[in-house]
This record gives C-alpha cells, sequence and structure tokens, in this order.
C-alpha cells in the first residue's frame, strides 16, 4: 500500500497550555464528506483501505506509529481514493479538540502542521512560524508573525472545509453538486429525490468537464455578485442554483443548505431534507 510519512520533526506536539502530550494515544480515521467512518478503494491499486490508524506520542512528545514505536507515522493519502475522504484525528486528551486533516499523495513528508492545516501548501515562512509555535509554547511571536498566524488559520480553516472532485460536466461556479456513480460532480437538483441525502456541496469556481473542481461542504463563502436578503436561509434550487424561495411541488424536496449573513456572504451548514409529497 502507498502511503507517506507525517513527520511532526523534532517538536512535540503541545497541549493548549503548552505542555507535551506525552504518551497519547491519537486516531486517525478515514471518514467521508459528512464525517462519518467510511470504507474507501485507491483509485489505482484498487485496494480497500479500511480501519483506524493510531499513533502514539512518545515521552518526549513526539509523534510516532503506534504499531512500531521506532518509526515514524505513515497514512495512506486520501487523494488517492475512489470517493472524497478526509481524516478525522481525534487526540486522547481532554483539552485538544477533534479535527480533519487531509494527506495528499507525495514522496517528501508531510509535517504535523500541514496535515492540521488541511493539506495546503504551506510557505517556508509559515512552517518556520508555525513550528515555533507548537513546538514551543513560550515563544514569543512579533506582531507580523502573529498576523501571519491569523491569515494563514482562516486559510487552514477554508481549506478544512473543502474538497477536490472531478466535473462529470461542465459546472458554475457557486453551483451546488452531487456526485454521479463514479464520484464525480454533476449539479444537484431538488427534483431529483435521490439527490437529498447526497449533496457533496458548492463549487467556489467553474470547471470543466474532467477537470478538478473545488466543492465547500461548511463555512462561510462570499460572492461579491449575490444579493441575498440577510438571515433568511438558503434552498436547493433547480439545476444547482441556491434560492430564498421555499421550494414547492413539483420539487421532492426542500433543503436548506444555509443562509445569508449579508447580501454577499452566506454559512454554508445543511440541514435535513424535508421531503415534499
Amino acid at each position: 500500500m502507498i502511503t507517506r510519512i507525517l513527520d511532526a520533526g523534532a517538536s512535540p506536539l503541545l497541549a493548549p497550555d503548552g505542555a507535551p502530550l506525552v504518551n497519547k494515544t491519537v486516531e486517525f480515521v478515514i471518514v467521508g464528506i459528512d464525517g462519518r467512518p467510511i470504507d474507501v478503494w485507491d483509485a489505482l491499486t484498487g485496494e480497500r483501505i479500511v480501519g483506524t490508524v493510531y499513533a502514539v506520542t512518545d515521552a518526549n512528545g513526539i509523534l510516532r506509529s503506534a504499531a512500531h514505536p521506532a518509526q515514524p507515522l505513515a497514512l495512506w493519502p486520501n487523494s488517492r481514493g475512489d470517493v472524497a475522504t478526509q481524516y478525522a484525528c481525534r487526540v486522547h486528551h481532554p483539552s485538544v479538540r477533534d479535527f480533519r486533516g487531509n494527506v495528499p499523495e507525495g514522496s517528501t513528508p508531510l509535517t504535523w502542521v500541514e496535515f492540521m492545516a488541511g493539506g495546503t501548501p504551506l510557505t517556508p515562512q509559515q512552517i518556520s512560524v508555525l513550528d515555533a509555535h507548537i513546538g514551543n509554547a513560550a515563544v514569543h511571536l512579533t506582531p507580523a508573525e502573529k498576523t501571519l498566524l491569523g491569515q494563514l488559520a482562516g486559510t487552514s480553516q477554508a481549506a478544512a472545509n473543502t474538497m477536490q472532485l472531478t466535473a462529470a460536466v461542465s459546472v458554475g461556479g457557486h453551483l451546488v453538486v452531487t456526485t454521479d456513480a463514479s464520484g464525480q460532480a454533476i449539479p444537484a437538483s431538488n427534483s431529483v429525490a435521490a439527490h437529498a441525502l447526497a449533496i457533496a456541496g458548492i463549487t467556489t469556481g467553474a470547471a470543466v468537464s474532467g477537470a478538478p473542481a473545488t466543492v465547500q461542504f461548511a463555512g462561510e463563502l462570499t460572492e461579491p455578485t449575490w444579493a441575498w436578503t440577510p438571515d433568511l436561509p438558503l434552498f436547493l434550487g433547480a439545476n444547482g442554483l441556491l434560492t430564498q424561495a421555499v421550494p414547492v411541488a413539483p420539487a421532492a424536496f426542500a433543503l436548506v443548505m444555509g443562509y445569508a449573513i449579508t447580501s454577499t456572504k452566506i454559512l454554508l451548514h445543511p440541514k435535513t431534507p424535508l421531503f415534499i409529497n
């Protein structure tokens, strides 16, 4: 099985109070876009990827493979899957929040910082600042470094709420999509009952057939040309379009995708669909 090393380097993992996370178990569970554990197949080799990968921190708080403590942790790159997945990461410490990370395919070790950032490529300057912040709780960051960390935190959160899907047909930006039998993105519609429980998210930009499409499934999304009424819900309409009009028959279901924060900014947070008789 193809794997990629997840290397925390020489920096220990720290709790929010700055104490090293010593002799702690860390779980890595492959999950689908809904956050639930999922079995997945490697799209190139056809291997079935299942189960949970366990890691441990040693006496210094350094991340290691639980099965082979003398070795660094190696994870299967979930960019090789036949469906979109992420790793749900749980550190067995009450003050450390669960989060999701991505392991993109590559030959070089993936740093813990990059994994926490959702697999977003980081500049050497960003890695240096974050490594210092994570590896030394007593570090005093300059105002410029604090600004950089704030900017990166926003980028990391956005990356954690998006995934890449191949467009089965040409799709526009800010279009609600689902997936076809091959796991590729197609426009969703409230007139197709099968789409009700299979929404992938909203495209952040246009993509032609066969090209990768970035799909956001949670969080804030801004488009300057929108003109929504703030504080009202947004529904899935026909052909992947968003609408603030409550769907009625002949629509098959009503699905709240989120709500408008301002006229040009929405909060994407899909709810349970209501089927229309």
